[in-house]
């Protein structure tokens, strides 16, 4: 649910990026932390994939005139600002 009470349609994956940026809110979550919790099914991380999915969630919110306050940080992850 977006702040304007608007429900986007996420994926799984789309849904638990979000969720893991929210919860460690203005904290640097590491690209290979992301994949372990998105992915745990899988022993070598490809962290490509959680660029693919911090991708489509982007579009999918800038579709709805949202901008998420995610950043990539330089050499160490990605952090939900407030």
């Amino acid at each position: 649910m977006a702040p304007s009470g608007l429900a986007l349609p996420l994926t799984q994956q789309e849904y638990r990026l979000l969720e893991v940026l929210m919860r460690n809110r203005n904290e640097v979550c590491s690209k290979v932390d992301l994949h372990t919790s998105l992915f745990t099914d899988e022993g070598e991380p490809e962290l490509h994939r959680i660029d693919v999915v911090i991708s489509r969630l982007r579009h999918k919110a800038r579709l709805h005139g949202i901008t998420l306050p995610i950043r990539a940080i330089f050499g160490k992850g990605l952090a939900f600002l407030s």
